[in-house]
């Protein structure tokens, strides 16, 4: 790399600066073609790049070859040099007359020097953004964006790119490009890791033909919002559907694909779109408010796929999201119209063939879509076949006795290993009986389809029909294990399982995808639906779902053990694969009036109805089982499921609700004498306790918890009692007697392998030393429980750590990467509609906008902080009243502030919750001057206005002669529903 020569050296700004860099597009492909010319045009575009970056204080950092590196004080003055830069590049005559395009990238962060260069995460960051653009683009960052908004070059605007994965950087980066009037504006696609936007599948199998049909889709999707693709089960709605969306992806930000033919429950099937789109659920708030807060404006489309059994709740769905987020369209599959306004219904035909009467000739043949399909299936059966002119009138008559439907023809196509064709239409004129007189009957398609099933299933050996019988009881897939331990009975011998799925794979009537480096199976639900059939006649469906629920009631149970292991991450997520089988076997149990084994299964799964946030449905589950009061229910498996579903209500901040679960529950178990549970419902009560900011009852409520669990000897149950004292410390400001208490957690949760909760414990201690002001040991611990939570997939947890890792970064001025950790947990918060943090985080990012003097931003986060807690949150509201008084303070409105500090202070008494010691300096500084601005006995009586407020008094009162917040308590988070 050579440096340019300079006249002195330059002094390399710090802190907040912007790193441009750059480089020519094709410039290898330049070199060759202008030969001896390149040297002409590589020292032009350097003596223009370098008069652009010069003219606007660049500091030119290092050249190679046709690449620059430069770093600027001003983001305006960057942005200002790359217009110019592009200007002059596009302007000029090159030799060669070949034009040279320059691609640009901004971004704007740290500027930490060792030795006479920048290093730092920001320095790599630029440089992967430049390298995402295209020749005359210029690419800049949320940071640079943010600066320079306000203050374009004339002629210049913005354009929103949206959020790229930029190689070896762990977050994705919101990009924007800057639009140059009288340059080139439109550009491929940025050169980024693909950003998942969608979850289309991968398709294993060629899509074949349907070009006429889909431009037909195409312009109804364009002209309407909701498409519903109607018709026989097997004709192909769910592949076009499919085929729709990936044909139209990038007209969308956001691309889903609800599976609904697993759902059996209607209250499940806006719950069914959340999980596929990872969106979580909120407290007090519907699963569709869920999803409507998530779409919002954003351009989407959203396929929900086999509607038939759940028309009603898919209608009201669709309409619902398409009456409240305008940018949002559907695409629906179903055997019947969801009857919503403005849907455009469209019958889904069978695939195309020729006429059997009048052949054309062989290359028509095989170009018509239902003997292309027939012709592509059968060389997987049949890696020889081939269709010529002796057997295409035999495969057309195949295709039109099987009334074109894709699935059937698959069928049918599938056992050219077994049958010639000759052998095949015989079979179809035994089995289908179209033909009278030479003449098909009209029968219904689902009738055809059915018997295409029929004429497979009895091709199929007797051990081969009795397994997919069996495998009728799956719901959502299943591996070999479970196939075994679950079908294998009498006949059927288990070690044979493998061996007969194989077959069935091949056959094409079961499916085998890989998951985690393992097969799983499932069978289209159509055939599912054939083979459960099959097993009711066979009187089989009975003894299927007593061994499914009692395989699943063992799993659930097992999970509850090994959640709290060290192999919780493995069972976290084998639940969540098994997730539609638990369902299944939890209706079950409930049809069947075992309310005894639901309740095990609903309880079983506590713990991970929590850690994936999963509130609405574990409460569900668990208050449907507890319903029915059966004197044959143990009495401590109620308390436990009681004490769960108190649990659970506490993160809906359904807080009544939580108290008579959790009292209940400790009824029981003290009535049984079971310690373990006694310690459990009063961890559960003491959990309610602080959550309500009543610090003396939770502190007596843990203490007692803790003489019940040493009597168990469970180590990780006792952890959480330590964990939660230690936070009623934090709480009160008692920082060493707090950390004793986590430490002891800690170890607790580490001798188990608990590593979910060694995450929790090690963030409310980086809260313990933030407290304090010792910003390094916070960090240090904060992203150790960053990495682990991350690990764990509990995005629950996750916004805790960011916001406390923001509260750190913003501690020690790092505003860019404060303000990107305290909008992604803001953001956290607002999918579990959890305003506690969501107001917090506002609060964080109020003090960051002010500290960047962005006094507008500020107050309108403020305001947002304010609309957004609960009257019952005292801490938040204590957070926004010390705020507004240190703002007022700061304004000069020595009376607001006197008054807010003493609401504020009344509040923090209430509470037991003094000012962190690491804000106190600052604030006597300011209290100092409002009394002294004021005199001391205007001061006092003032003070003592404020003091007299209520809670909501005194928000009113800050709510008036609004103004941005200065300063915000650093919160415990994990108190607000650990």
């Amino acid at each position: 790399m050579d440096k340019p020569t300079v006249a002195s050296t330059p002094v390399f700004p710090t802190g907040t600066v912007t790193f441009l860099f750059t480089d020519v597009e094709g410039s290898t492909r330049l070199l060759q073609e202008l030969g001896d010319e390149w040297g002409d045009v590589l020292q032009d575009q350097r003596r223009l790049m370098r008069a652009a970056l010069t003219a606007n204080n660049g500091i030119e950092l290092g050249t190679e070859g046709d690449s620059f590196f430069v770093v600027f004080a001003s983001a305006e003055d960057a942005v200002q040099a790359v217009v110019s830069a592009q200007q002059s590049l596009a302007a000029h005559a090159w030799a060669g007359g070949k034009p040279v395009r320059v691609r640009m990238g901004l971004h704007t962060g740290e500027g930490r020097i060792v030795a006479d260069g920048y290093v730092g995460l920001d320095v790599h960051r630029a440089a992967r953004i430049a390298s995402s653009g295209h020749g005359g683009q210029v690419v800049i960052s949320e940071s640079v964006h943010s600066l320079v908004e306000k203050a374009l070059p004339a002629g210049v605007t913005i354009r929103d790119l949206g959020d790229h994965r930029l190689k070896d950087l762990p977050r994705p980066e919101h990009l924007y490009q800057l639009d140059i009037e009288g340059l080139l504006t439109e550009f491929p696609a940025l050169k980024t890791l693909d950003v998942r936007k969608n979850n289309l599948p991968l398709q294993l199998t060629t899509f074949l033909g349907r070009g006429t049909e889909l431009e037909e889709l195409r312009a109804l999707l364009a002209g309407g919002r909701l498409v519903t693709l109607v018709g026989t089960g097997g004709i192909g709605k769910t592949r076009l559907a499919i085929e729709l969306a990936s044909q139209v992806l990038e007209e969308y930000a956001h691309v889903w694909l609800a599976e609904l033919a697993p759902v059996s429950n209607p209250d499940l099937v806006a719950q069914t779109l959340m999980t596929a789109i990872d969106v979580r659920e909120q407290a007090g708030r519907t699963a569709t408010e869920a999803l409507i807060d998530y779409f919002g404006s954003k351009s989407a489309l959203v396929v929900l796929d086999n509607c038939e059994h759940l028309i009603e709740p898919c209608a009201v769905l669709a309409e619902s999201l398409l009456q409240a987020c305008p940018k949002l369209k559907v695409i629906a599959t179903s055997r019947e119209a969801l009857g919503v306004a403005g849907e455009a219904i469209w019958r889904v035909p069978s695939l195309a063939m020729p006429d059997p009467e009048r052949l054309p000739a062989l290359e028509q043949i095989a170009e018509s879509t239902a003997v292309a399909l027939f012709v592509d299936r059968a060389r997987t059966a049949s890696p020889s076949f081939q269709l010529t002119k002796e057997n295409a009138p035999l495969v057309v008559q195949v295709c039109q006795r099987l009334d074109g439907i894709p699935l059937a023809i698959e069928l049918a196509a599938s056992r050219l290993s077994l049958l010639s064709l000759p052998q095949m239409l015989t079979r179809l004129n035994d089995r289908f009986r179209l033909l009278t007189g030479g003449r098909r009957t009209a029968l219904p398609r689902q009738q055809t389809l059915r018997a295409a099933i029929d004429w497979s299933f009895e091709l199929l050996a007797e051990p081969e029909r009795t397994l997919l019988r069996r495998a009728s009881v799956f719901a959502g897939g299943f591996n070999l294990e479970l196939a075994e331990e679950i079908c294998g009975w009498e006949p059927l011998d288990p070690l044979d399982v493998l061996d007969l799925l194989a077959t069935l794979v091949s056959k094409s009537l079961v499916i085998a995808d890989e998951r985690d480096g393992a097969p799983r199976y499932r069978l289209l639900e159509t055939i599912r639906e054939y083979a459960a059939e099959r097993a009711r006649a066979a009187e089989e469906e009975r003894t299927l779902q007593e061994r499914h629920r009692t395989r699943f009631l063992a799993i659930a149970e097992e999970a509850e053990r090994e959640l709290h292991g060290p192999d919780q991450l493995r069972w976290f997520d084998r639940v969540d694969t098994e997730i539609a089988n638990f369902r299944a076997a939890f209706d079950c149990c409930l049809a069947n009036a075992d309310a005894q084994a639901a309740l095990r299964i609903a309880a079983g799964l506590g713990l991970y109805w929590r850690s994936r946030g999963h509130f609405n449905e574990g409460r569900l589950w668990l208050e449907r089982a507890l319903a029915p009061k059966q004197e044959a229910v143990p009495s401590v498996l109620r308390a436990k499921a009681l004490a769960w579903a108190s649990y659970l209500a506490i993160w809906q901040g359904a807080w009544t609700q939580a108290q008579i679960h959790g009292e209940e529950s400790l009824n029981l178990y003290t009535a049984a004498n079971d310690s373990w549970g006694i310690g459990f419902a009063l961890q559960t009560l003491g959990s309610v306790a602080l959550n309500q900011d009543d610090y003396p009852d939770a502190a007596r409520l843990q203490q007692e918890s803790i003489s019940y669990l040493r009597e168990t000897g469970d180590t990780d149950s006792l952890g959480m009692s330590y964990l939660y004292l230690g936070v009623v410390a934090l709480r009160k400001g008692e920082y060493v007697p707090a950390m004793g208490l986590l430490e002891q957690a800690l170890i607790s949760f580490r001798e188990v392998g608990d590593g979910r909760r060694v995450s929790i414990a090690l963030r409310i201690m980086g809260e313990t030393e933030l407290c304090q002001g010792h910003y390094t040991p916070a960090t240090t611990l904060l992203d150790e429980s960053l990495s682990l939570v991350r690990e764990s997939k509990d995005r629950v947890d996750l916004g805790l750590t960011l916001y406390l890792l923001g509260q750190a970064a913003r501690s020690t001025a790092d505003y860019p990467r404060a303000k990107a950790l305290f909008e992604e947990s803001l953001a956290l918060a607002r999918e579990f509609n959890d305003g506690m943090s969501a107001g917090l985080a506002l609060c964080e990012l109020a003090i960051v906008a002010r500290q960047q003097e962005d006094l507008g931003a500020a107050t309108a986060l403020l305001e947002q902080a304010l609309e957004t807690f609960d009257p019952r949150e005292k801490f938040g509201i204590v957070a926004c009243l010390h705020g507004l008084g240190m703002v007022a303070a700061q304004q000069g409105n020595a009376e607001r502030a006197a008054t807010l500090f003493g609401a504020a202070h009344k509040l923090r008494e209430e509470l037991g919750a003094p000012i962190p010691p690491f804000e106190r300096d600052e604030y006597q500084m300011e209290t100092q001057q409002v009394q002294t601005a004021l005199g001391e006995e205007e001061f006092v009586r003032l003070s003592a206005h404020g003091r007299g407020m209520t809670p909501d008094e005194a928000v009113a009162y800050a709510r008036q002669q609004q103004a941005p917040t200065l300063n915000a308590k650093v919160v415990d988070l994990d108190s607000v529903r650990l």
